[in-house]
């Protein structure tokens, strides 16, 4: 659904493949905290104990003028 929205406006869907790695699992608590809801943070850092990094993706839709 959201796909044909965007492509009905001209848009290019674009996959974006991304990681977050630090030496010490304070500063990636600090960045999920500042990224994220402190429920998904901390939900998140729960699943992940011992975790100094992650990888994600998303659906970048850009429009060219």
């Amino acid at each position: 659904m959201t796909d044909g929205w965007w492509r009905d406006r001209g848009a290019i869907r674009r996959e974006v493949h991304s990681a977050w790695s630090f030496d010490r699992r304070a500063d990636l608590e600090a960045v999920l905290r500042i990224e994220f809801p402190a429920g998904v943070a901390d939900a998140w850092l729960a699943r992940h104990p011992v975790a100094t990094g992650l990888t994600y993706g998303y659906a970048l839709f850009a429009v060219v003028a």
